[in-house]
């Protein structure tokens, strides 16, 4: 199962029709169960990995950083735009931190994982 927060479904439903299909998160596109929920169900499921992709919307928020406070296990695996691998390196107005992860998230990350 996989758990979605309101606040990303909130976020899709302001694209406009078609864009959000390539994430495969529109109705006609989904590629399993997505069920609503957030840092909560993380409790629920002490002996799972965690998976996050994307929590924190533009680099932003606190989103991933409380999903890894609830996380009591010991494999993370994280997916998306990590600083000093990320096109912020690249493109003006973009931070050096990425889209993906919260500057925050990342050196929380740091401090408790190994890469």
């Amino acid at each position: 199962k996989c758990f979605n927060s309101g606040e990303w479904r909130d976020d899709l439903s302001t694209m406009p029709q078609g864009e959000h299909l390539q994430c495969g998160v529109g109705h006609e596109a989904r590629f399993g169960e997505v069920l609503a929920g957030g840092p909560e169900q993380i409790a629920l499921h002490p002996d799972r990995a965690l998976v996050l992709m994307w929590p924190d919307y533009l680099g932003q928020g606190a989103f991933g950083l409380e999903c890894l406070e609830a996380f009591e296990g010991e494999t993370l695996l994280l997916v998306g735009e990590w600083q000093g691998r990320t096109y912020g390196g690249y493109m003006p107005g973009l931070g050096q931190h990425g889209q993906s992860f919260s500057q925050e998230f990342q050196a929380e990350v740091a401090s408790l994982f190994v890469e």
